[in-house]
């Protein structure tokens, strides 16, 4: 005997929770091991059996879902918990940032190996785009290696890299910024360059564009000094010459961006693909350097110098299998829908926003360059008949068309 389905809002959910469990490519099994539920219960409330009534079931599945509850849910105004937990984690970060200025640091509780894997870990999770389980890793760890002094220097720098990184994406700059310049104090002796390297690209990243004059001299001079006596250490040579390229950019300068490109380009046949280290890390701090980067970086500097056609051949040229992770696949849709918004077409750069949501669902929502573009679109949209694409992508990131 079948049992009752559900009617109205509550088979309504179900419906949703299922597709968006097929637009993440989930299995019911595997989405239900996410989730903590059993996969006859899961299956249950997508056939709409059983309501999805409860706020702890609710949470549960939207993050397993890298999913606000307002999607889930299907109510705009219900708050994102996942972006207020990952925005919870900013003062402890702060503090811990503020500890290492000053020098304090507390007894060693675990070895130098276990930390080695936390570093790891963190480059893995933020490769795919899982802000949340970033940041909450990040003022502890700072903490345990500040504990082991200058042995832990390696193992710093590159954590510093991606909390400068993770902050810049989610809009705080300034605290991006100290992050960045405690790296470069932290690679300061570090007898291989590739780490000081590293924390100098993370350092101009952190600049505002219009010190574009200032990063140029700055990525200049970290690649005077760069070294390409190790395969980490080209990796980075190659990673600031992309930097030099994109400061470039930003003054106007195409033949110094174009002669950067190709010195990248140079470095990354010769070094060939990376080494993955992890399930969404390759290469030096886990950071992909190969060709295909450097295609997408010269992409996305054609678009700044407005060489629509430039940027559209590249795009033609990108073998996207080369990217292999989730926050590198949404890297290049972002990249992308802004050379087609420099091309006006804007149908076409929702579509590549839309792709972005897919890979990487959780960055998607709280980047700030997701907010940029979506503006820039909304504002573009005034004049435009059929706005609904840009307004299911706005609403999905708590913008709203005025």
């Amino acid at each position: 005997m079948s049992r009752n389905r559900l009617m109205g809002a509550d088979a309504e959910i179900g419906v949703r929770l299922a597709r968006w469990r097929r637009r993440r490519g989930l299995s019911q099994s595997r989405l239900a091991a996410l989730a903590g539920l059993s996969q006859p219960y899961l299956s249950e409330l997508e056939s709409g059996i059983k309501p999805l009534d409860r706020p702890s079931t609710q949470l549960k599945l939207a993050e397993a879902l890298q999913i606000s509850l307002a999607q889930l849910l299907d109510q705009p105004g219900y708050p994102d918990h996942t972006r207020n937990k990952v925005l919870a984690q900013v003062p402890g970060v702060r503090v811990a940032l503020l500890e290492l200025a000053l020098g304090e640091r507390s007894t060693p509780s675990r070895s130098m190996e276990a930390l080695r894997l936390d570093v790891g870990d963190l480059v893995d999770i933020r490769n795919s785009g899982n802000w949340y389980g970033t940041m909450h890793r990040m003022a502890p760890l700072l903490r345990e290696l500040a504990a082991h002094g200058r042995a832990s220097a390696e193992l710093m720098t590159r954590a510093l890299s991606v909390v400068r990184f993770a902050l810049a994406h989610l809009g705080f700059d300034d605290l991006a910024g100290e992050a960045a310049d405690l790296g470069v104090r932290t690679a300061a002796g570090i007898a291989d360059g590739a780490y000081l390297s590293l924390a100098r690209y993370s350092w101009v990243k952190s600049f505002p564009v219009e010190a574009a004059e200032i990063g140029l001299r700055a990525a200049l001079g970290a690649l005077a000094s760069a070294k390409t006596d190790s395969r980490q250490a080209t990796e980075m040579t190659g990673w600031l010459h992309l930097l030099a390229a994109q400061q470039a950019c930003y003054l106007g300068r195409g033949n110094d961006a174009s002669m950067h490109l190709d010195e990248a380009r140079l470095l990354a046949k010769l070094l060939g693909e990376p080494v993955r280290v992890s399930s969404h890390a390759a290469g030096f701090s886990g950071n992909w350097f190969n060709t295909t980067t450097v295609d997408v970086w010269q992409m996305s500097a054609a678009a700044q110098l407005r060489d629509i056609r430039w940027a559209m051949r590249i795009r033609d040229t990108i073998d996207l299998t080369a990217l292999p992770f989730p926050l590198g696949q949404a890297w290049y849709r972002f990249a992308l829908a802004r050379a087609l918004l420099a091309a006006g077409q804007d149908e076409e750069a929702v579509a590549s926003l839309v792709t972005a949501e897919r890979v990487a669902p959780q960055h998607f929502r709280m980047s700030r360059y997701t907010q940029e573009l979506l503006s820039e679109l909304m504002v573009r949209a005034q004049r435009k008949t059929n706005r609904d694409p840009i307004l299911a992508l706005a609403q999905r990131v708590g913008l709203s068309l005025q």
